[in-house]
């Protein structure tokens, strides 16, 4: 659910942000509901994709999450290379927003969200993450100075008592034990509700997507490999099998889930798509369930259902705003 690197609720905020409607006649509807709903499941598969790599391979968390970031930085900075050279270019006025991107959206991020599936299981790590929405409509309030309505003050509180429910905040003695794992969940969804800001900044700076993305990969990786040792670096030489998941969570999990719903957006209001795309957490806690045996409680998915009602009302409203004013094309 994770952007990921721009995905799920937030990463609509940043997609949306850089895409401008196709021409009504170039515009098929199916397409784009199916690569949307392409993109939500892939972006499903990646917490399930990481507790197997973890545990088949012996690999840490870090090590994961850097070659995830080095191989997607690395495939599309070939494509670059190869078909869009001046997209490779970045003014010197747009390294510090993309730094902080790169830093914030993938290293602090990456790592938060791997640690929050190790540490709480995949399907709570995912709802917490899903509580991103909210927290993007405070920090539009505060940084973006957009309206603070009544229905976005209905749907934190929704997410807030959500939140409460599958952390298992209610019950100190259940939630002792998974502090830092909830603290890992939000902070998660503190640094990936940033995807919509920086990409609300970018699209008004003209940085084109794939630049962005191939720059805050690419800082994010550095980033990580600073927190790597030796050994956690070298550790796939030890199983040359787990490369093949390795390369294809940069590519399968992050890259290809972006083309799809950037795709899409030339097909569907931006609103709209991001509606659909909240079948991510469900395709992630169904996964987590049948693959992994990952239990749910009562008070889990009540806390769910809320968390997602809260975001399909905030992109419900989004949508009906898209609808008067479509976002513009890539």
């Amino acid at each position: 659910m994770e952007d990921e690197m721009i995905g799920g609720q937030t990463r609509v905020g940043s997609v949306a942000t850089r895409a401008q409607p196709a021409p009504v006649e170039a515009r098929r509807p199916l397409v784009g509901v199916a690569l949307v709903v392409l993109a939500a499941l892939l972006w499903g598969t990646l917490g399930t994709v990481y507790t197997l790599t973890i545990d088949n391979y012996g690999l840490t968390p870090l090590t994961v999450v850097f070659y995830r970031a080095f191989f997607g930085a690395a495939v599309l900075g070939l494509w670059m290379a190869v078909r869009r050279r001046d997209l490779l270019r970045v003014r010197r006025a747009d390294w510090l927003l993309v730094g902080g991107y790169g830093l914030l959206g993938v290293t602090v991020f990456y790592v938060a969200y791997i640690y929050a599936i190790v540490l709480v299981g995949v399907t709570t790590a995912v709802v917490l993450l899903y509580t991103a929405p909210a927290i993007v409509a405070v920090l539009a309030w505060r940084v973006l100075g957009e309206s603070l309505t009544g229905l976005k003050l209905g749907a934190l509180a929704l997410t807030f008592v959500g939140v409460i429910l599958v952390s298992g905040a209610y019950d100190p003695a259940h939630l002792s034990g998974n502090v830092l794992g909830i603290a890992c969940g939000v902070l998660s969804a503190a640094t990936y509700a940033l995807y919509s800001i920086f990409g609300k900044l970018a699209h008004q700076r003209r940085v084109p997507l794939a630049t962005l993305l191939f720059y805050t990969l690419g800082i994010g990786c550095l980033g990580l490999l600073v927190l790597l040792s030796p050994a956690e670096l070298t550790a796939p030489g030890a199983h040359p099998e787990s490369w093949i998941i390795l390369l294809m969570l940069g590519t399968v999990q992050t890259l290809a889930p972006v083309a799809a719903y950037t795709i899409s957006l030339r097909h569907l209001d931006a609103g709209v798509a991001s509606i659909i795309a909240t079948l991510e957490p469900v395709v992630a806690g169904i996964l987590a369930f049948a693959v992994l045996h990952e239990p749910l409680s009562a008070p889990e998915v009540a806390g769910a259902a809320l968390i997602l009602l809260a975001v399909g009302l905030l992109q419900s409203g989004a949508a009906r705003r898209v609808t008067r004013a479509p976002v513009a094309e890539p």
